[in-house]
């Protein structure tokens, strides 16, 4: 209704709060409040607070009430409900902010899954629904099944548009469906097994990462595969190989800052990483606020001057492809043959929607294969015997030789160390959508409770990394990594039944165009990097930035926080606070 201007739309929802009872409060006041009491600003004052809060309990009443009878009479359950300190539970949103900058990720919505027993329950913030759920057969119905009820919502959009504004990811119904159709044959079968670029930005890494082993540093190896996919995007996607962020300064070791996803970068290239990864963080900071986000950037939008950035390093790129267009006449390029940006053009003028479209699968194609590259490498850094078990398996396929599709596809056990980490570290760990009309969540066993969700956009978030994890679908060792899973036939044929335990590329319509590529991607730097390479050894604790390993009460934890290493942090997309830090070496250098 209002695009995507948040300031209009929290006008507008305090609009629809205290429009019917200070007109209810007015009526009242107008036929029934002695005279001389009527005009003074203190009763005023009184008069209509009381009508406010009288209103709103009633209704808030009426509405749980309401849902109640509604559960009771389909045969279900309502999820439980935290109950906080605080009137409408205020403090559990400082509690969590709190914890989004002690603990890791998930980890403050893990507790009330444990605290409740259940893998669903309802974090009512300001008498308003917030439905959280780890359990799969409800996503299987919000993913799939029940597809059409559950939309982004015009709440999202509005807290997305940093980033993602009218792009795929941020818009429902026939807008997606167009974007969907547009992006569709650009990721082909083809497109997707052309390892040639590649192999290009693959040698870049490996000339810095022996370098690195001549002089036996370590370097942030986040920082090296958010440069590696930056650079292959902008090629892929843009068309271009001017970012060259490879050949910038690299983080130095015990040197670096925090940054907004990992180490602090400078220069324009830093600069425009920055801005896009400091967005993602105030998306995701925006949720845990909640409520209050429109109200704190209410005077000044956290997201504007790294937008500046953004579209200054973008908009130049954009009005090139369009007016290469036009000197070739409008005549339309192969897809085969031209970069994405180049496809879009083809498709419309329209400077903002290319713009978005980009910036969506930007993210993508570099934040999300980032993510998977640098927890696999973490994972094997800190797990040698599965390190030198991928490793034998990749020299004896392929010896020293960059790798082919086929090559690629008969390395079972490097593909069941891809889907391991997915499984422990999803790109994308939480998700959301708004519920349209009424719905059922299913129980996630046989005899477990259904639950009841309301329409009208009631926010249900899902959380693969918590439902990837339970150990009620992956057994007593969910928390470990072992590889091992992916290939013992009774654990594949346990997937095969139950497929929607295992969503890192989402499911249903929306299931990532991008699957593949990301796929052959990570596969393609992993070989390499194993083909040159028999050594990691994790240096974070000795070169990060300092506030970047885990906190020492981490040990007396649950799951994956007793051992982790590193800090995953969510920023859209998941990523090791304060970068990776690897020695890699080989012996043969």
């Amino acid at each position: 209704m209002f695009g995507n201007n948040y300031r209009i739309h929290f006008l507008f929802v305090l609009a629809w709060l205290l429009f019917p009872p200070i007109t209810a409060g007015w009526i009242l006041l107008r036929i029934s409040a002695p005279s001389g009491l009527a005009g003074s600003t203190l009763f005023k004052c009184f008069f209509f607070s009381s009508v406010c809060v009288t209103y709103w309990v009633a209704k808030v009443q009426y509405g749980q009430r309401k849902k109640a009878l509604k559960a009771k009479r389909l045969g279900v359950a309502l999820p439980p409900e935290p109950q906080g300190r605080w009137i409408g539970n205020i403090d559990l949103i400082i509690d969590n902010i709190k914890n989004y900058n002690e603990e890791p990720t998930m980890d403050y919505v893990e507790a009330f899954f444990e605290k409740f027993n259940t893998d669903t329950f309802n974090l009512r913030i300001l008498w308003t629904d917030l439905y959280w759920t780890k359990n799969h057969h409800a996503m299987q119905s919000i993913l799939a099944k029940n597809f059409e009820n559950y939309i982004k919502g015009p709440e999202n959009k509005v807290v997305l548009d940093g980033v993602f504004g009218d792009g795929i990811f941020a818009v429902d119904g026939p807008a997606w469906r167009a974007h969907r159709a547009v992006m569709k044959p650009f990721f082909s079968r083809e497109r997707v097994r052309d390892f040639q670029l590649l192999d290009k930005y693959t040698d870049r890494i490996l000339l810095i990462l022996r370098s690195k082993d001549t002089s036996n540093e370590s370097l942030d190896m986040q920082d090296l595969f958010s440069r590696f996919t930056l650079d292959a995007a902008g090629e892929f996607l843009l068309g271009t190989d001017r970012l060259n962020s490879l050949g910038l300064p690299l983080p130095m070791p015990g040197r670096a800052k925090i940054g907004s996803k990992g180490t602090e970068l400078e220069g324009a290239y830093g600069s425009f990483v920055n801005a896009f990864d400091k967005i993602q963080n105030i998306i995701s900071l925006r949720y845990e606020r909640n409520w209050f986000w429109p109200l704190l950037e209410f005077w000044r939008d956290e997201t504007k001057e790294h937008k500046k950035v953004i579209n200054d390093f973008i908009a130049p790129l954009i009005r090139e492809a369009i007016l290469a267009k036009r000197d070739r006449e409008g005549n339309l390029l192969d897809t085969a043959d031209c970069c994405f940006l180049e496809h879009l053009v083809d498709s419309t003028e329209d400077e903002k929607l290319i713009q978005d479209q980009l910036l969506n699968t930007l993210v993508a194609a570099r934040d999300t294969t980032t993510a998977l590259l640098t927890f696999l490498t973490y994972l094997l850094a800190i797990h040698p015997r599965v390190l030198r078990t991928v490793r034998d398996e990749v020299v004896s396929i392929a010896g020293d030789q960059p790798p082919s599709y086929e090559l690629i596809r008969s390395m079972k056990y490097l593909r069941a160390c891809l889907n391991e980490t997915l499984r422990l570290f999803p790109p994308v760990p939480i998700n959301g959508r708004a519920s349209l009309r009424p719905a059922i969540l299913p129980s996630s066993t046989p005899n477990g409770p259904s639950y009841y969700v309301p329409g009208g956009l009631a926010n249900v978030f899902f959380i693969p990394l918590l439902m990837q994890r339970r150990k009620d679908l992956w057994g007593e060792d969910a928390e470990d990594f072992l590889p091992e899973r992916w290939i013992e036939p009774n654990r594949i044929k346990e997937l095969t039944d139950d497929p929607f335990k295992f969503l890192p590329f989402n499911a249903g319509p929306r299931l990532c165009l991008g699957q593949n590529f990301a796929y052959n991607e990570a596969s393609f730097v992993i070989v390499r990097l194993l083909q040159n390479f028999d050594t990691f050894e994790l240096r974070q604790e000795e070169d990060a930035p300092q506030g970047s390993c885990p906190l020492p009460h981490w040990k007396e934890g649950r799951g994956r926080k007793r051992v982790e290493r590193v800090w995953p942090r969510e920023g859209v997309t998941l990523y090791s606070k304060g970068g990776l830090w690897i020695r890699l070496s080989s012996k043969k250098h």
